[in-house]
């Protein structure tokens, strides 16, 4: 069994669209909150996300707390929206720090 464990410190969808409507995100999740089942979306577009299961809160993030992704299931749900309907075109960055891939140990391999 493959295992890839990450944490996910921010995550940013970002689209432009086509029909004149404002550029600009669309959803953003710092994973600030620390505990709970929920994120908060901050861009403003009140797409808030549910945790899934066994994701983790973690304080060890960038820039405090994230989240520890360690299982195919694990994530973070967001229901459809209309604010999510982005047409042709999307951009999502994030700030990930792998712990291992395919059961390696990063930190033996690329240093930390």
């Amino acid at each position: 069994m493959h295992r890839r464990v990450f944490i996910a410190c921010c995550v940013c969808l970002v689209a432009a669209r086509v029909d004149g409507q404002t550029i600009g995100p669309v959803a953003a999740y710092a994973f600030s909150e620390g505990d709970g089942a929920v994120t908060v979306d901050t861009s403003g577009g009140g797409n808030a996300g549910a945790l899934t299961a066994s994701s983790l809160w973690t304080a060890s993030g960038r820039y405090g707390n994230a989240l520890t992704l360690g299982g195919d299931t694990d994530g973070v749900t967001v229901p459809a929206s209309p604010s999510l309907d982005v047409g042709t075109g999307l951009t999502i960055e994030a700030w990930v720090r792998l712990a291992s891939i395919d059961g390696y140990p990063l930190s033996s391999t690329l240093g930390s």
